[in-house]
């Protein structure tokens, strides 16, 4: 598997380098960790892959939330499961505005 060709120091450098490829290296070796953690707080697929993919997103576009961390895996944890929690705040706060 090529993911695991790059350590994560490696990975730190690269995103400090703003070089655009080191996203699929993160994608391949932390996704489906990732998954894992928002699927358990949604435990719905549909939502899940969105949120996969908004958080992503958000990481992309802010990419010190790792450097900030320290530990890509404790940094994308944290972000991942933060972003479910918002997602599941938005969800509820559209019910209760419904009902």
């Amino acid at each position: 598997m090529i993911h695991n060709l790059l350590s994560d120091i490696e990975i730190l450098h690269l995103l400090k380098q703003n070089n655009n490829i080191v996203w699929d290296f993160i994608y391949a070796k932390y996704s489906t960790m990732m998954y894992s953690i928002i699927f358990k707080s949604t435990d719905n697929q549909i939502l899940a892959d969105e949120i996969l993919k908004n958080t992503f997103l958000k990481l992309k576009m802010n990419s010190s939330i790792i450097l900030q961390s320290g530990s890509i895996g404790l940094g994308l944890i944290a972000l991942a499961r933060n972003t479910a929690f918002d997602y599941l705040g938005i969800i509820k706060k559209e019910v209760i505005s419904q009902s």
